[in-house]
């Protein structure tokens, strides 16, 4: 009891210490959504969170396979790509729909570690000039 006492009063004080701190300043800006569909790297970082939402949304954890994970990381790419380009959001709205699809499987796949960002990035520049 003499714990959960000290435990509890801890964590209080850290609240109340705390809370000078995160009054000053400005308010707090609103998180826009655009910005994670600026850039490709910003795709990139959004995908596992996305993936692990999903997950315990689902109620999936450690019993589910590591292919099964990647392929749902995969389709959470393609998600992702296909609803920028129908929002008109970041560099995915002057995209053509099969510039779309492939930026989300380069983007699921440079997520899930397959392949890095900046050689996905090199492949779309050297097909994009071509094209």
């Amino acid at each position: 009891m003499k714990y959960l006492f000290l435990k509890s009063f801890f964590f209080l004080a850290i609240c109340f210490l705390s809370a000078p701190l995160l009054a000053q300043g400005e308010t707090l800006e609103v998180l826009e959504v655009d910005s994670f569909f600026q850039t490709f790297a910003g795709l990139v970082a959004t995908i596992p969170f996305l993936t692990e939402f999903f997950k315990k949304l689902l109620g999936k954890t450690e019993s589910s396979p590591n292919l099964a994970v990647q392929i749902f990381s995969w389709v959470v790419g393609l998600f992702l790509a296909i609803m920028g380009k129908l929002l008109g959001l970041g560099y995915l709205a002057e995209l053509s729909w099969l510039w779309v699809i492939v930026y989300g499987l380069g983007a699921a796949l440079a997520a899930n570690g397959v392949a890095d960002t900046k050689i996905i990035v090199k492949i779309f520049k050297l097909f994009k000039k071509s094209a």
